[in-house]
């Protein structure tokens, strides 16, 4: 069954995401703050897909502070240059290391225990990602920050702004009937 895409604000996809998982990240003591640019272009996409790209990360955010708690930082921004809607998700969780960010998008790829992760949340959130025309990067230890005793880890989505095309006028590359 193919899903229906629309024009998105994705703060709206962002603030629902937090109000479904901020109550399970209190119980193990992660703040979580989310901090919208107003009035952002929107994008064109599958809401529910989206969503799940952001819970995925969310979780894998959950699970490196689960330990010692933390801070979860979701950002929107717009890069006017590129015409891309950003959502930066930082966490102060014990970071990826440099080893593992070169497979961390590779399907079936964890550093959980037996048991405790597929290794397909993040490959399925690249493929999303990518599906919608935009591009998702790894950073850590989170570029910027003051050395604390957790390095964190950063994801920088980006995803292109919607344009006046419709989804039924023919694209580069295609003929109209």
């Amino acid at each position: 069954m193919k899903r229906r895409r629309a024009e998105i604000d994705i703060n709206d996809i962002l603030a629902d995401v937090v109000a479904v998982t901020e109550h399970t990240l209190s119980l193990s003591h992660i703040i979580t703050k989310l901090a919208c640019e107003p009035e952002l272009p929107p994008i064109v996409g599958d809401p529910e897909k989206l969503r799940q790209v952001f819970v995925n990360l969310i979780n894998n955010a959950h699970h490196a502070m689960q330990e010692h708690g933390g801070q979860l930082n979701l950002v929107s921004g717009f890069d006017r240059d590129r015409q891309m809607v950003t959502v930066t998700v930082r966490d102060t969780g014990h970071g990826i290391d440099e080893k593992n960010q070169a497979r961390i998008f590779d399907p079936f790829f964890t550093t959980k225990p037996v048991g405790q992760g597929t290794g397909l949340g993040l490959s399925v959130s690249y493929g999303i990602i990518h599906e919608h025309g935009g591009t998702i990067e790894v950073e850590s230890p989170v570029p910027g920050e003051r050395q604390t005793e957790q390095p964190g880890t950063q994801f920088v989505i980006r995803l292109p702004v919607a344009d006046q095309r419709h989804d039924d006028e023919p694209t580069q590359g295609s003929t109209a009937a």
